[in-house]
């Protein structure tokens, strides 16, 4: 979800950044602040958001490289999450097909993948992955269709997580525009001010646009006076009386998807008849005859 993701990316920036008064990573994100511990802090909201449409189509991109992808299968109930139908896990529990074909090592390259290249677990116990036939404790992988040969039955109960690198899948794009709220939270109004301020000053700057990835504008509409929050009379919890001061950008924003969808492996191999529908002449009566060809 885009507007997750940049809260995500705005408060990992900010975090990364020195904010006077220092405010710890715990005291910046969405979170109002709730006890004298949480002040300092940055509070993040988004007052409006709108989604935009990329283009015609709104197609993928078409992406190689080595993308790093994690799985777990529950061997209780081995299938396809996206088609339960197609199970995962063959009757004698040694052949387990990946939702995805199409592996490549983790530098992007195609051959035998090793260690380096694919991770496969079952609670504590790992795996280890060989090029040849494999015996109880080791997995041998066949990275174009995603199979994996393990040298011993697997349990009936547990779960397998793989970690693997994908050679090709598509990327698609969510792009929002919207306000953002940037709260300085503090003791004092001084410091209100203050933590606000440099969190204004880091988000202006142009290194938010490369920290921040496609974020192609982020614009100052408007800044709060600095007001008093008193804490409200009643049972605990409340939140603790603080000053506060509040910021609102006018931002674009583009978040990228790369989450490839589950294939259950390469089919290998299709059969097709064709069935031809024929009109003969018999020449002796000129009758018109019809036959069905059948050609494999």
């Amino acid at each position: 979800m885009a507007e997750l993701a940049f809260l995500d990316a705005v408060s990992a920036y900010l975090g990364s950044q020195l904010l006077t008064p220092a405010v710890s990573s715990g005291r910046l994100g969405v979170v109002e602040p709730f006890v004298a511990a949480d002040l300092p802090g940055v509070v993040l909201s988004l007052d409006e958001s709108t989604r935009l449409r990329i283009g015609l189509g709104e197609r993928a991109d078409l992406m190689t490289g080595a993308l790093p992808v994690r799985r777990t299968i529950d061997l209780a109930e081995p299938r396809l999450p996206e088609d339960p139908s197609f199970p995962l896990l063959d009757a004698g529990r040694r052949r387990l097909i990946l939702p995805h074909g199409g592996q490549v090592r983790a530098d992007g390259t195609e051959g035998a993948l090793g260690a380096a290249d694919l991770v496969v677990t079952l609670g504590a116990t790992s795996f280890v992955v060989v090029a040849g036939v494999p015996a109880a404790g080791e997995v041998r992988a066949d990275a174009a269709t995603g199979l994996l040969e393990f040298g011993a039955p697997l349990p009936a109960t547990g779960v397998i997580e793989a970690r693997y690198f994908l050679g090709s899948w598509e990327r698609r794009a969510e792009r929002i525009t919207g306000r953002l709220r940037v709260q300085g939270c503090a003791s004092n109004a001084a410091d209100a001010a203050s933590v606000l301020a440099s969190a204004i000053g880091h988000l202006l700057s142009p290194a938010a646009r490369s920290a921040i990835r496609l974020l192609p504008s982020m614009t100052l509409t408007a800044l709060s006076a600095v007001t008093h929050h008193p804490a409200p009379a009643g049972v605990a919890p409340v939140t603790v009386a603080h000053f506060r001061r509040h910021a609102t950008f006018a931002f674009e924003f583009q978040h990228l998807i790369d989450q490839p969808e589950s294939s259950g492996g390469i089919i290998g191999r299709i059969p097709i008849i064709t069935r031809l529908d024929a009109l003969h002449v018999d020449r002796a009566t000129g009758a018109i005859q019809r036959a069905v060809e059948t050609v494999p």
